[in-house]
């Protein structure tokens, strides 16, 4: 039957419809333009800091031809980067690597910085160019094929890369900063008599008094060891602030022995570095309502005595002038050597007073 016009004119529209969802994002196998480009795009991320708009660089090689010169790109400042390669006639699985570079280029103008650990990544991929102007991209290791971006079928984002930054602590521990975290630890010192404590003789505690942003979840406690130093354990943060602490000695009564018992308060401030890495310092100390100054562990003090102290008494013989004490007298309250001291005294007393005695009788019988 034949069609009338009206109904020629719809069959011929639906048609061009057809031809073009069916060429959408294609390009003609007859005539394959100069500026056709498959493109490969990607995606970086740094852990640990910023990142710089072509801090980074990439590279697709050319497998299956190596004399081809490698197309290099970088990123831009959200990390994003793409490779465009032009095809002027059709191919079969084209193979090519993609990697970032992780060397230092001067002819990319591309420097390796050593603070970032590089992602080591290879992709190996398989473009093919079909007569009728579509592409497929394949993973090689795995056979699969890649999909294409849903606004352009010849752009594929697959290819993305993660890179980390490490940094030495002070303290000369390698600290990841993905991670973003450090540690501060408070080691006061506890004395005897301006000396050294027996080990585990005094007891401590630590803490927190910080508002809203804790870094402990309950109050640390410690002794001090031979040397004085008493060791908290080391307290971790993962976000910049200011932290607050109290530290105190334990006020329970030891026999014979009185405890300095100051109430030190600590600030404890945790800022970020320029690499992106945390650093936690000690920032203000106060003991009772003394601020101290430069504060440090060492200025954590506290000084213990003992309420009764032993004096010793000495006896020297001169040759001339006969038995001398050194020492003012016998220990206060000790009725054992008083009782010899006495004793003696009058025993001395007696043999001069009979000597002197003696004497005269000789004498007057001389006379």
């Amino acid at each position: 039957s034949e069609q009338t016009a009206s109904e020629q004119k719809e069959a011929a529209s639906a048609t061009n419809e057809k031809e073009k969802e069916s060429t959408q994002g294609k390009v003609t196998a007859q005539a394959i333009p100069d500026d056709f480009k498959v493109e490969l795009s990607g995606k970086k991320t740094l852990k640990g800091r910023e990142l710089k708009e072509n801090e980074f660089c990439f590279v697709v090689s050319d497998i299956t031809e190596p004399a081809n010169p490698d197309i290099v790109t970088k990123n831009d400042k959200d990390g994003n980067f793409s490779f465009y390669l032009p095809f002027k006639e059709q191919t079969k699985d084209h193979e090519y690597k993609i990697t970032e570079k992780t060397k230092t280029d001067s002819s990319n103008s591309f420097t390796v910085d050593s603070t970032v650990k590089y992602d080591t990544t290879a992709y190996t991929i398989l473009i093919s160019v079909w007569a009728d102007g579509t592409v497929t991209v394949k993973d090689k290791a795995s056979g699969k094929e890649l999909e294409a971006d849903k606004d352009n079928a010849l752009k594929f984002s697959s290819f993305n890369f993660t890179n980390e930054v490490n940094t030495t602590s002070d303290s000369g521990t390698v600290q990841t900063e993905a991670t973003k975290t450090t540690t501060y630890q408070f080691a006061p010192i506890v004395r005897l008599d301006n000396k050294n404590p027996a080990a585990n003789r005094f007891t401590f505690t630590l803490k927190e008094t910080t508002q809203g942003n804790s870094s402990l979840s309950g109050p640390l406690t410690a002794k001090n060891d031979a040397n004085g130093k008493i060791t908290f354990p080391a307290i971790t943060y993962n976000k910049e602030g200011t932290y607050t602490y109290e530290i105190s000695q334990d006020s329970t009564a030891i026999n014979g022995i009185k405890k300095d018992t100051p109430l030190y308060k600590a600030e404890v401030t945790v800022t970020k570095n320029s690499d992106g890495s945390l650093k936690a310092s000690l920032t203000k100390l106060v003991k009772g309502n003394s601020t101290i100054t430069s504060p440090s562990n060492d200025k954590i003090v506290f000084d213990n005595t003992s309420t009764s102290t032993t004096t010793t008494t000495t006896n020297t013989t001169d040759a001339n002038k006969g038995p001398t004490n050194t020492a003012k007298g016998p220990t206060t309250g000790d009725s054992s050597e008083i009782g010899l001291f006495t004793g003696l005294l009058v025993g001395f007393v007696i043999v001069l007073i009979g000597t002197l005695f003696s004497f005269r009788r000789r004498k007057s019988s001389r006379k």
